[in-house]
């Protein structure tokens, strides 16, 4: 019916038979299968007697796990302390981590108080080994860390004295073999 309908509108000279006949199945085939326009996070297709049905899953559920287990994209949260001090978390900046990885700007970092000379002391959540570790100061008025300057560097533990007087941006950048590395940013006030 259909095609006798296309043939009314065209005329028998001006379309070949064959092209004809992709037109009619083409435009026959997507006809009836209208698909409604739903977001969906990930789709499972049972096994078993109803392995011919597709569910959708709504785009509010998390999508499954896919693969073996990967190492976390995710670094570890790193906290600073004074002798005696609470901790104080990082702002977490650039990192490759796991299968992840995200590139940051030199941050102004998250607010700690030291007096000149103290220990700062940098421990991670969960416990990760460290192979190296290097850290970096500049003034914290300093655009995008420049004129930082290398305030230490090795392995574990990670220790830092404070420096003189001032108001500071401390960079700390750790390294661990297998999963990656990953920079912390402190605003270190020194009255």
């Amino acid at each position: 019916m259909l095609a006798a309908r296309m043939g009314a509108r065209w005329p028998r000279s001006g379309l070949p038979a064959t092209l004809v006949a992709i037109v009619v199945l083409t435009v026959g085939c997507g006809a009836g299968t209208v698909t409604p326009s739903v977001p969906a996070t990930s789709r499972t297709v049972p096994t078993g007697p109803t392995a011919a049905t597709d569910v959708t899953t709504p785009a509010t559920e998390p999508s499954p796990p896919v693969g073996p287990a990967s190492p976390a994209v995710a670094p570890p949260e790193a906290t600073l302390a004074v002798e005696g001090g609470d901790p104080v978390v990082g702002q977490l900046g650039t990192f490759v981590w796991g299968r992840g990885g995200s590139d940051g700007p030199w941050l102004p970092g998250a607010p700690i108080r030291a007096g000149t000379g103290e220990d700062l002391h940098l421990t991670l959540r969960p416990d990760t080994p460290v192979t190296a570790w290097t850290g970096l100061l500049a003034p914290s008025a300093s655009p995008g860390g420049i004129g930082a300057t290398s305030i230490g560097d090795g392995s574990v533990p990670i220790g830092i004295t404070v420096p003189g007087r001032g108001s500071w941006t401390l960079a700390v950048t750790i390294r661990s073999d297998g999963r990656g590395s990953a920079t912390y940013f402190w605003r270190l006030t020194v009255p």
